[in-house]
Formats: structure tokens, sequence, C-alpha cells
């Protein structure tokens, strides 16, 4: 925004760089656990990489919690919430070192036993039907995420083999732009897609609007897997 805004003061086009979205531009942080002067050189960091830093964690506000154990309260409600990403502070570094944005998932800390709880409850979230506050919170956490590898891949260019040896329909997307970024994610997986039926398919990935009688009859083929946009990031980011 601030190179277009620069672009129409001038008006001419001036060289992009200096004008880089900051890597932790959109996203907001808590600290748990830290030392003082720790913990004030991780809001200076967080600062520094365009994040946005709050001592209290909220629920529909907060994406990530720095945390130096997994002991204090903060944990526990990001644990609970299932949408607050918990991460070690060397993930701010290097974001910061490489200038952009990088997986978090080698940097989750949490047990095992509490990560299955805690996807399974972004997961169930996600899935459910109605506006629940919780479900608003956990779809934009989920488009962060998004946004983020997206951003990831297309300034690498890279494609992950993660999903190579599948054959993904892609249905129920009205969103145009929702539907080019859904592509766009299956492609980087290595993926085939279709947009119409035959016998070679593997998977569906399903949109915001599907077909509820068609979806039904899906869960009823055994040897057909539905997939949403939760399913295809972790296919990315869980390889990188």
């Amino acid at each position: 925004m601030r190179w277009v805004k620069a672009c129409k003061a001038s008006m001419k086009i001036l060289p992009p760089a200096g004008y880089e979205m900051l890597p932790l531009h959109g996203l907001h942080f808590s600290i748990t656990g830290f030392e003082e002067n720790k913990r004030e050189m991780l809001i200076e960091s967080i600062r520094r990489g365009g994040g946005i830093y709050s001592g209290d964690m909220k629920m529909n506000i907060s994406t990530h919690l720095i945390a130096e154990d997994t002991t204090s309260s903060k944990y526990s409600y990001a644990i609970k919430w299932g949408n607050v990403l918990v991460v070690a502070s060397d993930w701010i570094a290097l974001c910061l070192k490489l200038n952009h944005w990088v997986s978090e998932t080698p940097y989750i800390i949490k047990p095992k036993s509490c990560t299955l709880r805690g996807e399974k409850r972004r997961i169930a979230l996600l899935n459910q039907g109605g506006e629940s506050k919780e479900r608003k919170t956990a779809e934009a956490a989920l488009e962060i995420q998004k946004a983020r590898v997206i951003s990831h891949f297309k300034t690498n260019g890279q494609v992950i083999d993660s999903l190579r040896n599948r054959i993904i329909l892609m249905h129920g997307c009205d969103d145009s732009r929702k539907w080019r970024d859904l592509l766009f994610l299956v492609r980087c997986t290595g993926a085939t897609v279709y947009w119409e039926w035959n016998s070679s398919i593997t998977d569906v990935l399903i949109g915001d609007t599907p077909n509820k009688d068609y979806i039904s009859y899906l869960k009823q083929q055994s040897d057909i897997r539905i997939l949403n946009l939760h399913d295809i990031i972790n296919a990315l980011t869980l390889q990188k």
C-alpha cells in the first residue's frame, strides 16, 4: 500500500525496493515465560517485523503466542482456543533474518496430546455450521495462514510433491478470488486438478458453497477423500 501511494504521489512507477511487506505484517502477538530482558528484545523484534504486540492474549485478535515453556495460563488458553499458534522465539528471529514469513510448523510448541486436542478443535470449528464467534476466529486464523503460504510459494516459485499422486476435483467455490487461491495452492502440492468428474478422481476439494447432497453422496464412496483448505495448507506446510 505504501508503494502504491508513493507511485500515485510521484505520478510514476517507482522501484518496489523498500516498500516490501514486512514479514510479520498483520499478525498479533503475545509473549509468555521469558525474563524481562528477553521479553523486551522480542517485543522490539515483533514491532520491527511489522507485527503487533499486546501484553494480553485476546481470543478474537491474537494470532501467535511466543512461548518459552508450556506452563503458563496463556499457553493453556492458546491450546484450549485452538486458533492461536504457539511458537518458539527462534521463528521470529528466522523471519527477520530472511525478511519474509516462513512456516511456523517446525517451531510450534505443543506436546503431542495437546497438538491433537487443539487441532481437532480447530478442524471441528471450521467444519461445523453456524456463525459462532469461535468459528469466525478459526476462519480468520486460517485465512491469515493461507495468505502467508501463498506469499511464500509465489516468492519461491516452488512445488512440493506432497500430493503428487492425487487427482483432485474442485467443487463448491463461487468466489473467483478464493477459487484462484485454492487452485494455486493445490498446484503447489503437485496434485492434478480436474473440474469435472471422472473415474480417476481420488479426492474432492470443497469450497465455501458445496452442494450438500453431492457431498453426502461422496462421503458414501470409500475410495474418495474429501478435502478442505485446511488439508491443503497442511500438505504444504508440513513438508517444508
